[in-house]
């Protein structure tokens, strides 16, 4: 079995709530683990597959039923090759691209690194400033997964670019996005666009639980453990579900993670901290507006002496 659906990204912006529903779904297979990121040549730390033959291991056990057989890697539009990649892979396959306001994605993204021992300095604005010397392969913590390339605040969300690269490889009619407030308000409505969007059966779902909220861990030592187990134990592990015919997307350091986990609210972000956000996303605020036809001023609202107007968004 071949996937003919990818979630391409971006991160923290509802792809693991829609992957999930999907592979609720009778006529949906979703891969397990949800981001085997083998497209993504640059990225070659969050592979969890090695060769083509082991990626479409991934989706052996997809079935006549299953119209749709898709991945959820987040960091395909991100990445440099991930895209080109599904094109010569899929080329007739169905991308989604889930849409964030810029501030509100690479604030919630330095959360998850830290979450996952990617990241770490603790107080954003340092981790920000920080960008460009990781993109010279500095100052990065051991533990990190590509680092040099995810550390990168500054252009994780640049989603205009983004998005347009994408639109440059695929056709718009095999293309849909996402915005992530239109999920969070209304998951259903949303629901549906998605289920007409892959063509399969509207259920009618009524009930779409929350997931992915914003965690920190208490054990910085048992957090190394559950999110970089040492390698000797990561291979036994996998035999030992495929042993016992564990169910899909269940997770045997998951318990251990749930111990540690507590969920809480971010803090307010720091208003000079996102007058500087503001000024260095606005450009690609417009862009993305340009390309989805869809009134950003909001996201803009609060930038203080703005460099560009606001009236040029859709233009």
């Amino acid at each position: 079995m071949k996937p003919n659906f990818f979630i391409v990204g971006a991160p923290k912006c509802g792809t693991t709530a829609l992957a999930q529903y999907l592979s609720e779904h009778n006529q949906v297979f979703m891969s397990d683990p949800k981001e085997p990121h083998f497209l993504a040549d640059d990225l070659t730390g969050h592979h969890k597959a090695v060769s083509e033959k082991d990626y479409l291991r991934l989706f052996s056990k997809a079935k006549k039923e299953h119209k749709v057989i898709g991945e959820a890697s987040v960091w395909y539009l991100y990445s440099d090759s991930a895209l080109a990649n599904i094109k010569r892979f899929a080329p007739h396959a169905k991308l989604i691209v889930m849409l964030r306001n810029p501030l509100e994605l690479v604030y919630s993204m330095h959360s998850q690194h830290l979450y996952t021992r990617n990241e770490h300095e603790t107080d954003f604005a340092k981790a920000w400033a920080l960008s460009e010397t990781r993109r010279q392969g500095k100052n990065i913590i051991k533990t990190a997964l590509d680092g040099q390339k995810v550390l990168q605040y500054d252009r994780i969300a640049l989603l205009g670019a983004q998005l347009e690269k994408l639109l440059r490889l695929f056709p718009k009619k095999q293309v849909m996005w996402i915005f992530y407030d239109d999920f969070k308000n209304d998951p259903s409505k949303t629901y549906k666009k998605v289920m007409q969007f892959l063509d399969i059966e509207d259920l009618n779902r009524s009930n779409f639980p929350r997931v992915n909220s914003n965690k920190r861990q208490k054990y910085p030592w048992l957090a190394n453990f559950t999110e970089r187990p040492p390698k000797f134990l990561v291979w036994p592990l996998q035999v030992l579900k495929r042993q016992l015919n564990i169910q899909k997307r269940f997770n045997l350091l998951k318990p251990l993670r749930q111990m540690n986990d507590v969920v809480e609210n971010r803090p307010e972000m720091n208003p000079e901290m996102k007058q500087t956000l503001l000024r260095h996303y606005q450009k690609d605020i417009l862009k993305l507006s340009g390309l989805t036809g869809r009134d950003l001023s909001d996201w803009l609202d609060e930038l203080k002496e703005p460099n560009l107007s606001k009236d040029l968004i859709l233009h």
